[in-house]
């Protein structure tokens, strides 16, 4: 059906329908390389380095696809949030295949 052929009140369902799908949204501050040796030994309050310094964007995903990037935000002290600052569009078929 094209754009053209939905009515108002279709659309706004259609709207409201698609809102209540669930989705998954992650962040990814950054990512480590160790042995599963080192991994199993892990334990509270061991720190692992990340490969990303605290400054740079933090990687939004949604269903696992990427989404946006964002700064991290700490809030009233004691509450993190991601101001997103670019979003990230799908590539487009002809260079995923390239």
């Amino acid at each position: 059906m094209s754009a053209e052929g939905v009515s108002a009140r279709e659309g706004g369902e259609l709207a409201s329908m698609l809102r209540e799908i669930p989705m998954r949204v992650g962040a990814e501050l950054g990512r480590a390389r160790m042995p599963l040796a080192h991994a199993v030994d892990l334990g509270p309050g061991i720190v692992i380095e990340l490969d990303r310094d605290a400054d740079d964007p933090i990687e939004l995903t949604v269903n696992g696809e990427p989404f946006a990037t964002g700064q991290l935000l700490l809030i009233d002290g004691n509450e993190w949030a991601i101001r997103i600052e670019r979003l990230v569009g799908r590539p487009q078929l002809g260079r995923e295949l390239s």
